[in-house]
């Protein structure tokens, strides 16, 4: 019997571990369409009263009426992924099952997570419950489960092939991470309605939104398109600091990344004509498309000036303080945006509008923008995580997750304490919870790039299992 090769145990465990966080993210992608905006009422009132207008007898839907087909077949198709991913997983970790078996338990997994956010929806005032859903959500994880048996070494040759281009290019995971997370805000919260009275409708209040008399009357500095501008500018400075640093020659691979780069925004906006709730107007895509522009110019063109003599500053160190300067202004805009204070010693008025019990929807009323302040004050925890647990490589993973954890809370309450001096700012200690939540993940994902992307330990311990499986 040989034993596998270290290259290959690495690619089947990075496998492994890829298919696990994409069916994690699949079953978070679920939780957040089917439990949005989460005003979760934990009473016996609230949930009798989600009980008597529960849609209990199949295929009928409230008041015993035919459901319709969009909410049917969208239910199918949201399952779809976690049937998928799951499926991938269970075959690449238990090869010795047959397909039945593992069709089955994907079947019986998807019934459960179907089950379970339908029991949730009984306490959530803008939800029903409905069997109705826990079927459509079976039928689909069994479809994508099928999906699965029907292309798995598809699936598994694709994600190989993913897993070398991230190995051989790591730093392109901080651009996709980026525009993953302006996709995420944009069309968040993905109620989608292909109508098209309804696309027709949005188009024409885009088409008003870009005349120039309505462009000069818009408040142009406003917080989300400051943020979306900015923004724009970090994904660019990432793209090319990538694109310099792993084929600084290859300029068939800077046009096409470029071109992608520059179709982003449009794509998201005509994206945006489907959406319900969100009103679609032509300042997000000139603020991402200008951002994106100056981005990419100005990055590109720091290459020119570091071969020159007469600027011997290194070209990387010098886009590495870049995008941490816009990092830091992403930052501050955030948290201190329009940046009005009110020195007054008597903050007991302040006080009192404090939140202090987190994740309280009886005090606060939750709404699309307040659920993304919170997203992304999480997401812009990550890379200060990273940065304090990047400065701690001799304590261990779990070491520097607690002490970064101690420095995260520090910085959030002061963070919470300038908010209180701030009218146009809400003290809130769920958003405190989020900001640390968020920098615990990047002082995680810190040890995951050291061991799975730079492979180093990892490496060292497969080859020490290898020596221990040879001597025995």
């Amino acid at each position: 019997m040989t034993l596998p090769t270290r290259d290959a145990e690495m690619h089947h465990q990075l496998l492994l571990n890829l298919y696990r966080i994409l069916t994690i993210l699949a079953v978070l992608f679920i939780v957040y369409l089917t439990l949005f905006p989460f005003k979760v009422v934990l009473s016996a009132a609230r949930i009798n009263a989600g009980w008597l207008n529960a849609s209990l007898p199949p295929l009928m839907g409230m008041d015993y009426v035919m459901p319709g087909r969009a909410d049917a077949v969208a239910n199918v198709l949201f399952f779809m992924p976690f049937g998928m991913f799951l499926f991938a997983f269970i075959d690449f970790r238990m090869r010795s099952l047959s397909v039945s078996h593992k069709l089955v338990l994907v079947l019986i997994s998807g019934c459960l997570l179907s089950v379970a956010v339908e029991i949730i929806q009984l306490s959530i005032e803008d939800r029903f419950t409905s069997i109705n859903d826990v079927a459509a959500n079976t039928l689909g994880s069994l479809a994508g489960a099928l999906v699965g048996y029907k292309f798995v070494r598809e699936i598994e040759r694709i994600s190989r092939k993913m897993i070398l281009f991230f190995q051989a290019h790591p730093f392109i995971i901080l651009g996709c991470s980026l525009l993953v997370l302006q996709s995420f805000i944009a069309l968040s919260p993905f109620n989608f309605k292909v109508d098209a009275r309804h696309v027709g409708h949005k188009v024409m209040l885009w088409l008003a939104s870009s005349t120039p008399s309505f462009v000069l009357e818009a408040n142009l500095i406003s917080k989300q398109n400051a943020e979306t501008f900015l923004l724009a500018l970090l994904l660019a400075s990432s793209l090319v600091y990538a694109l310099r640093w792993h084929c600084p020659k290859d300029r068939k691979t800077w046009r096409f990344a470029f071109l992608v780069a520059l179709s982003c925004y449009p794509v998201i906006n005509f994206l945006q004509l489907f959406l319900r709730s969100k009103s679609t107007d032509a300042i997000f895509l000139y603020t991402g498309t200008a951002g994106m522009i100056v981005g990419l110019a100005t990055m590109s063109m720091l290459s020119l000036f570091s071969n020159r003599r007469k600027f011997p500053v290194d070209e990387f160190w010098l886009r590495h303080r870049i995008m941490w300067l816009l990092y830091g202004a992403l930052f501050l805009l955030h948290f201190f945006f329009p940046f009005k204070y009110n020195l007054s010693h008597n903050i007991s008025p302040m006080i009192d509008d404090v939140v202090w019990i987190p994740f309280n929807v009886s005090e606060v009323n939750i709404s699309t923008s307040y659920v993304l302040a919170n997203i992304k004050s999480f997401f812009l925890a990550l890379p200060l995580g990273f940065f304090i647990s990047s400065r701690m490589q001799s304590a261990g993973w779990l070491q520097r997750a607690i002490r970064s954890g101690v420095i995260l809370l520090v910085v959030g309450f002061l963070i919470e304490l300038l908010q209180l001096q701030m009218p146009a700012q809400n003290t809130d200690t769920t958003d405190l919870v989020s900001f640390v939540q968020g920098g615990l993940l990047g002082s995680l994902l810190e040890n995951w790039w050291n061991v799975k992307i730079t492979g180093k330990r990892f490496c060292g311990a497969v080859e020490k299992r290898h020596l221990k499986e040879r001597s025995v």
